[in-house]
Formats: structure tokens, C-alpha cells, sequence
């Protein structure tokens, strides 16, 4: 405990990361030490994807979330740097400014060559100090040396030029002439001479090999060379300066070689086993942390900004909040962000409903609390309504569809088979969209391709739009995803209501859907109303019979051809429901077109697949969750082989087999598939999670239910504890399990005290994949 870093100083403290593959051990214990927490697939809660391989539809799936997919490279540097570097320089999108030129620098002081390597690779090019045909720069402040002969004799394929072309190519934000920039031919015999002496010293000076493979000796450069960052007017002070002479390395071995007199601490990062480029990212942090510093943008509503002046901390001045639904589905530190935040802007939060209550924030119209808050006039909101009111910093009445609790308790079932992609929105406007189609269950894609369902369009005009419109793909604006959202019902799409394009107000909530909460904010002078007012005008009503007398003009056949791959779905029972997990997102994207072809489906969670698809045994919450429900575990291959045959094959031939891990975790997973089909391993049993548990709460609690178990949200009543102490299942498993970790050992006290049992995740994690309870390796033993 005393050895671990305190969260503020914890370097990843503010990542959530991503990874699509297997990355290293190191990767992951350094972000685990850091204070990174990982998310399971990309979403708005993601700051960072992590990848060393180049995925198109990866890159394309981060680009819509505004994420950098950075190589672990960052990641490790980062640590030896005792910070969080920018993620330019370590980027897998290779599209900087000397993207594809690699740079080979020569006769450049030691302090001026990090500084260059600093920003050829800041700006997606590439440094060596090995002189080859790859090259595409060599960069030399004078026309002598042998690097410079033999770029000569390249014939054009490597450019001279001077490192002023670096500089002002960066200030410019484009390639330059090269031209412009050739290096001038020294005038200094005396320097020219002590060269070549030095050069006939040496035993490794250059050879012509057979191949054009060109390698160079160490080169003695002498102290009259001016820095490559400084006008020829500074070279007599710089020579005042460097009374010892300086010399440089080419490279001619996999690290650089220290010649006579070399000061150790120029090449102190090879000692040191880093890398050229990682030293010189480092060195850029510290040089231009200011310029360059990385803006890591929270995309969680969730996770709301700090005040900045005295006039936001009174924004929620008078506001007495209740949260209810979101302790179900969050992380318990996000809650507490939350509440942090509500309090610095002058609201307040009680644990539990009371008059003196004024806000209800919750996600849906299905709970208790949510009707008794309705019949006492409260105002009822959602996290996205305090967001963006936040954000905006100005007490604003809901508008959007958003800010308004859900008329359903979890994603709508008829929205599950939906594919929808969106042109025309961009910015916030864009997020609002897709976070819409996420709640009422749809899949959404950043592209448009024939398997889509709808688009949604801003505008009549597009290639999207014309695209869709050839290929029969329903075109509606905002207000469809909108209705649905408020109404819990799929209206037609070809009601007249949707189909007229570049509206104003066509991201706002339709008030006839919501007119029963927006009625607590009528008589509130103190907010202004930005949102239609709930009495119709009679345009609105003539609008209304419009849409209500409006023909549908898609026809039957059309939705037929569109919907019936997806209803013979939910109606043959044997049809594959299919989870992936532990493979990269082109890969799915290949074994899903595969599946689709076949006639299967992609599961939409893991409650309801029938087969799971991994290459090994991984702990994801997929897995954890899966192997308590899926029939099956299988490899890739079934798919894979079933597509080859036109149908599928019996999945018993393709079960997953990790010999490795099973020997390892001790189970069997084949036995453990067979004993969670028979019976649910934590069936009767409760299980409560301390806060910081790792996985956190909202993660343990996907496990425990696929299980069988019941989660809970509180802690059970002194009286109910004692009860549960000695209360067992009819299988004999205690009735109560309670979980937690090192750091939050003092708040057992109220369990300890009761006797019951306190006991680490892994009863949990590793129970679910041996579908046996070990209730006493994993118990906590207590001082």
C-alpha cells in the first residue's frame, strides 16, 4: 500500500483506452500502475485507441469518435518520460506533414540533431543515422563529407538540403522546393583537410559494397562547424563557445558508437536501452509542452468540466438533486465525479428523495421513483440535460430529445435490427445523433453501404443522400431518431414530418411526446425557455393532420426486402446469435459480412448470443459473461469453414482450446460450458462490489447476472446481514458474497461486523470460467 503512486501523480490517470489486440504484458501493467482504465469496445467513454496494426476500418470507426490510435510505443515512452507525451509522434494514421520521407541527418551538433529528430518525427517522418538507399533526405548543413558524396551519386534519389528546409517547412504546413535549399560547398581548407585526415584514420571509413547499400565511418567534425540552427552571423561566438571539440556518429552498427571525447550524456538514451526516437520525443515533451501539449477531451457526458469562475459555481445555486437508474449502469468514481461537479456549481444531491428535492436525474420513465417525482412536480432531467447546461454554462429548460428521460427501461427491441448512418451532422450536432441511435438500440456506421436501414440527412444534398436514394435506403431527417427516442414507437418513415430537410428545430424534442415534464418548468422565471411552447398554434396543428393523413410512399415490397432477412431471424430459434471478442474490428468486420451471408446474426449483447467467437481465453466482460449463456465457444474457423461449405457446420468441431491458459487458470473449459448450461453458478446468490473494485461495479455486475446472480446496488440493512450470515443457496453457497480490493478495505467494516465473509473479484472472475466457487483461496483475511 505505501509503495503505491497517489492517483494525481499517476501519469494515465485520465485514459481510457482501447486496445483491439493483444498487447504486451509491459503495456498492460503500465497502464494498469498508471490509472488507465480499459474499455471494451469504442465509444464516447474512449480517449485513446491503442494499436500497432494498421486497421482501415479501425481507423475509420476512431476517426468518427475524433480518437488518436497511437502505437504502444507512446505508452512505454511515456512512462520513461515521467509523463503523458503528445500523441502525434507515436500516431498509426501516417498523414503529418513528412509523412513517407525518411531523413538522414549529417554533421549536425548533438543538441541541434535531437532537436531535428524531434520534429521530423513530431510531424510523421522518419530519422536514422544510417545513410541508405530508404533514404529520401540528407540533411547537412554543408556540401562535403562522405554521406554527401554518396548522395550525390544517387542520382536524385536522396536530396541534399540544409536544415533550415525542416524549420521552414514546419512554419509553413507544407513541403518546400528543395531547391531552394542546397547545402553551399565549405571554403574552410583547413577544416576540409582535417576531415580527410580523419576519415584515412579510421579503420571503418567507407567502402563502395556491391550492393547500393550505403553505410559511412565515424566522422570527426571540427569546432569551427556553426550549429545547423543558428545564420552564419552567430559562427564566430558559437566558436568562442565550443572549445571541445564535438563529434558525430554515423551510424554504422544497430546503436551509436562514442567516439574519443565525447561528452557521455549526448547518448545517455542509448545506456539507457531507449530508442533515438523515443529519446527525442521525450525531449520534445519537455521542450515544447506548452506548444504541443496533448488536450485530452472527455467524450462522456459523464464527466463533466470543473468551474472556471464564480459565475458558474452558482449555476446550480437553489437545485437539490436525486440521482436514480445511473448507479446501475456507471462506474461508482463517476458518480462521485458527478456529484463533485453539481456541488462546485452550487447544487446540492441528497442520497435519497425528499420534498426538498427540485431534480430528478434518471434515464427512464420506468421506475418508482421517476412516477412519484412526476406527481410532485419535479423537474426531471437527464445527464445530458446537466452536461450540456454546464457546458453551456447558462440554466437552460430541456430541449433535446436527450435531455428527457426514455419511455423504455433498456434498448428497444425493435431498433435492435436497425443499421443506421448519418450525413450533414458534424460537431456536437453529430454527436447528439449517434448517441440517439445507441439509446434506442440501432447499430450505428460510419459509412453507407446496402446493409444500412436509414439514413439520417441534414440536408436533400450529398453523395450519402444520393447514394441512399439509388439504393432504396430510406432518407429522414433528425425528428424520426427523435420521436423514437421520446414515443418508445418506430414511426413510418415516409410521414411528410421527416422528409423535409435543413430545419432549425429538427434536433428538438417533439413536446407533445414530453409535455408532461416540461410542465414543471412553465411557471420558473428564473429559466429561460428555449423550446416550443406545449400549446399548438393551429399551423402546428394543420402541420400535425398533415403528417397524420400523410401516405406512406415506400412500399411494401421495398421494407419486405429490407426486413425480411432480419424477421425470419427472430423467428427460427435456431438461428446463430453471434458474440465476438478478442479480435481486432477488421477481422468482425469480415466474420460478420461471413455470418450475414450464412444467415446468421450478430448477437446484440452477450445476454442473448448462442455463440461466442475468441481465439483464446481472455478475460473481457464478453467472456466472462458469455460462457455463463453461449452454447458455444468457438474459434474463427467455424465461421471461416461454414462460409466455404454455404452453410453452417456443426460448431462441436471448432470449440475453443487453449491448452496453455486452461493449464494455467486450472479449468477445463469444455466442463465448465457443460456445468453452466445445467445450472447457473450464482443462481440465488447476491454478490455487492465495493466502489473501486477492479472490474469496476458497472462491469461485475454484467458477469454476476449472466451468472445467475443478483447484483447489488447498496448495502443490505444491519438486520438483513445478519440474516444472510448464515442463510445458504439449496446448492450450499452462502446467499451473500461481497467482493472488494486493497484500497477499499475500510469500508467492510459494516460486513466484517456481521460476519460475513469478505472475499477479492477473482471468487468472481475466476469462478464464472471453472463455474466453481472457491470460498477459501479468494477469501480476505483481515488483520
Amino acid at each position: 500500500m505505501d509503495e503505491k503512486k497517489p492517483k494525481s501523480n499517476q501519469i494515465f490517470n485520465e485514459v481510457r483506452y482501447f486496445i483491439p489486440s493483444e498487447c504486451t504484458e509491459e503495456v498492460k501493467e503500465i497502464l494498469k500502475q498508471e490509472g488507465a482504465k480499459k474499455e471494451f469496445y469504442i465509444s464516447d467513454l474512449v480517449t485513446h485507441v491503442i494499436s500497432d496494426m494498421e486497421d482501415e476500418a479501425l481507423i475509420n470507426e476512431a476517426k468518427e469518435y475524433d480518437l488518436p490510435i497511437v502505437t504502444q510505443s507512446w505508452v512505454t515512452t511515456s512512462m520513461k518520460a515521467g509523463m503523458k507525451l503528445p500523441t502525434k509522434p507515436f500516431s498509426l494514421q501516417k498523414d503529418g506533414l513528412f509523412s513517407g520521407i525518411i531523413i538522414c541527418p549529417s554533421q549536425i551538433p548533438c543538441d541541434d540533431l535531437d532537436k531535428l529528430w524531434a520534429m521530423v518525427t513530431y510531424h510523421g517522418g522518419t530519422c536514422q543515422l544510417n545513410l541508405t538507399p530508404s533514404c529520401t533526405h540528407l540533411v547537412v548543413p554543408q556540401a562535403n563529407g562522405e554521406k554527401y558524396n554518396a548522395a550525390i551519386k544517387s542520382e536524385g534519389k536522396i536530396k541534399t538540403i540544409t536544415p533550415s528546409w525542416i524549420v521552414d517547412c514546419i512554419k509553413s504546413d507544407k513541403l518546400l522546393d528543395e531547391l531552394n535549399y542546397l547545402p553551399s560547398e565549405s571554403t574552410d581548407t583547413t577544416n576540409s583537410s582535417h576531415d580527410e585526415k580523419d576519415l584515412e584514420s579510421t579503420d571503418d571509413s567507407m567502402t563502395t559494397p556491391s550492393n547500393p547499400s550505403l553505410c559511412t565511418a565515424p566522422l570527426r567534425t571540427t569546432d569551427s562547424r556553426s550549429s545547423a540552427f543558428t545564420s552564419p552571423a552567430t559562427t564566430e561566438s558559437r566558436k568562442q563557445n565550443n572549445k571541445n571539440e564535438k563529434h558525430e556518429v554515423l551510424e554504422v552498427r544497430e546503436t551509436p558508437v562514442k567516439t574519443e571525447g565525447e561528452a557521455s550524456h549526448n547518448y545517455q538514451f542509448v545506456e539507457n536501452n531507449v530508442s533515438r526516437d523515443e529519446a527525442c520525443a521525450v525531449k520534445l515533451e519537455a521542450q515544447a509542452i506548452e506548444e504541443h501539449a496533448e488536450t485530452t477531451e472527455d467524450r462522456n457526458e459523464m464527466s463533466m468540466l470543473q468551474p472556471e469562475n464564480s459565475e458558474q459555481s452558482l449555476l446550480l445555486t437553489g437545485c437539490v438533486f436525486v440521482v436514480s437508474d445511473y448507479q446501475d449502469c456507471m462506474d461508482h468514481s463517476i458518480l462521485d465525479t458527478w456529484i463533485e461537479v453539481i456541488k462546485s456549481n452550487g447544487g446540492q444531491v441528497e442520497p435519497f428523495y425528499t420534498r426538498r428535492c427540485t431534480h430528478l436525474l434518471c434515464l427512464n420513465k420506468c421506475g418508482k421513483l421517476y412516477h412519484k417525482a412526476l406527481a410532485d412536480g419535479k423537474k426531471i432531467v437527464t445527464a445530458h440535460w446537466l452536461n450540456d447546461m454546464l457546458s453551456d454554462k447558462k440554466m437552460v429548460k430541456p430541449s433535446n430529445p436527450l435531455h428527457f428521460p426514455v419511455p423504455f427501461p433498456y434498448k428497444m427491441p425493435e431498433c435492435k435490427n436497425l443499421s443506421i448512418t448519418v450525413t450533414g451532422y458534424t460537431g456536437a450536432e453529430r454527436l447528439l445523433v449517434k448517441n440517439m441511435i445507441f439509446v434506442i438500440g440501432a447499430t450505428y456506421t460510419g459509412y453507407l453501404s446496402r446493409s444500412n436501414t436509414h439514413i439520417i440527412c441534414k440536408s436533400s444534398v450529398g453523395d450519402k443522400y444520393a447514394k441512399a436514394r439509388e439504393w432504396g435506403i430510406p432518407c429522414v431527417n433528425a425528428k424520426w431518431l427523435g420521436d423514437i427516442v421520446t414515443s418508445a414507437k418506430v414511426p413510418p418513415c415516409a410521414l411528410k414530418r421527416y422528409s423535409v430537410f435543413g430545419e432549425d428545430d429538427d434536433l428538438s424534442a417533439n413536446m407533445d411526446h414530453v409535455k408532461d415534464l416540461i410542465g414543471a418548468w412553465a411557471n420558473d422565471p428564473t429559466v429561460p425557455d428555449n423550446t416550443v411552447d406545449i400549446k399548438e398554434s393551429k399551423g402546428m396543428k394543420r402541420k400535425q393532420a398533415e403528417v397524420e393523413e400523410a401516405e406512406v410512399e415506400e412500399s411494401q415490397t421495398a421494407k419486405k426486402q429490407r426486413f425480411s432477412n432480419s424477421s425470419n431471424i427472430e423467428m427460427n430459434s435456431n438461428t446463430p446469435r453471434v458474440l465476438f471478442t478478442g479480435l481486432s474490428i477488421g477481422k468482425v468486420s469480415t466474420l460478420m459480412k461471413m455470418l450475414t451471408e450464412l444467415g446468421g446474426v450478430a448477437a446484440d449483447s452477450h445476454r442473448t448470443c448462442t455463440h461466442l467467437v475468441a481465439t483464446k481465453i481472455i478475460r473481457t466482460v464478453k467472456f466472462l459473461s458469455a460462457i455463463s449463456i453461449a452454447q458455444f465457444i468457438v474459434t474463427p474457423n467455424w465461421i471461416e469453414e461454414s462460409f466455404e461449405k454455404k452453410q453452417f457446420l456443426d460448431p462441436k468441431s471448432f470449440l475453443l482450446e487453449d491448452v496453455e491458459a486452461e493449464k494455467e487458470l486450472n479449468i477445463r473449459l469444455s466442463a465448465s460450458i457443460e456445468r453452466a448450461q445445467s445450472h447457473k453458478l450464482l443462481k440465488d446468490v447476491q454478490v455487492y462490489a465495493t466502489q473501486n473494485v477492479q472490474p469496476s461495479p458497472s462491469s461485475l455486475k454484467e458477469i454476476v447476472e449472466s451468472a445467475g446472480g443478483q447484483f447489488l446496488t447498496s448495502i443490505p440493512s444491519r438486520t438483513m446481514l445478519r440474516n444472510l450470515k448464515n442463510s445458504k443457496t439449496k446448492e450450499g453457497k452462502p446467499s451473500l458474497i461481497v467482493v472488494t480490493c486493497q484500497e477499499d478495505l475500510e469500508l467492510c467494516d459494516t460486513f466484517t461486523k456481521c460476519g460475513i465473509d469478505i472475499h477479492s473479484t477473482e471468487i468472481i472472475l475466476g469462478g464464472v470460467l471453472s463455474q466453481e466457487l472457491d470460498l477459501k483461496t479468494y477469501k480476505v483475511k483481515f488483520k
